[in-house]
């Protein structure tokens, strides 16, 4: 009963106009953003671009703007002061957590040449192993839907302009959206994986 609605066509009815749903191109266009958060910190919120080579957010994108830009700015930071400390940084102290994407994929190919994880070794980025097809648990999934309603109250006249709603997101962000907020998800963290394992890796509420 859950399952999409599957329609065949009979013989010679492929070509029928009454049998074919037409698709159309928005002319919208979309704000794409990208930020962090951990225990007590928020990083600072980047605005991608799409623009270049390939169509949409490709892997050497987000090399270039996450692996190499938000995340290196942060780890770099982290192995300095771990270095001053003379304490090396180890896969044990830390590490970022990626969903399934395939922009965020580890595998290295003809194609990708392995750029995606020369750029973590170099910028000391340390990755968990994300399981295929696991439900994404990552707390700053309930940032971003905290942003978006925020988003959504301040209803301006007329809509957005894409400047407009650049500035809202940074606004929000900046000012809007507390560590408060968000370190009670991070707590709840042992609460997901229990209810993960309770429920044999189905979906949960959270």
């Amino acid at each position: 009963m859950r399952r999409r609605l599957k329609i065949l066509c009979k013989r010679g009815e492929r070509r029928r106009l009454n049998c074919i749903q037409f698709t159309f191109t928005s002319s919208r266009t979309s704000l794409h953003v990208a930020a962090a958060i951990r225990y007590n910190f928020k990083s600072k919120i980047v605005f991608l671009s799409i623009e270049g080579e390939g169509k949409g957010f490709t892997q050497k994108k987000y090399e270039h703007q996450i692996l190499r830009g938000l995340l290196a700015d942060i780890c770099k930071e982290r192995q300095a002061k771990k270095q001053s400390l003379r304490a090396f940084c180890t896969k044990e102290n830390y590490f970022v957590v990626e969903d399934g994407s395939r922009v965020h994929g580890k595998k290295d190919t003809k194609k990708n040449q392995g750029f995606r994880n020369k750029a973590r070794v170099e910028c000391f980025i340390y990755s968990l192993n994300w399981p295929p097809l696991s439900l994404d648990l990552n707390p700053i999934e309930n940032v971003w839907r905290i942003l978006k309603q925020k988003l959504q109250n301040r209803k301006p006249l007329g809509g957005w302009s894409l400047k407009d709603l650049q500035e809202a997101v940074l606004n929000i962000w900046e000012n809007e959206i507390t560590v408060e907020a968000f370190n009670k998800y991070i707590d709840s963290l042992p609460e997901r994986l229990e209810k993960v394992r309770f429920r044999k890796g189905a979906q949960t509420y959270w």
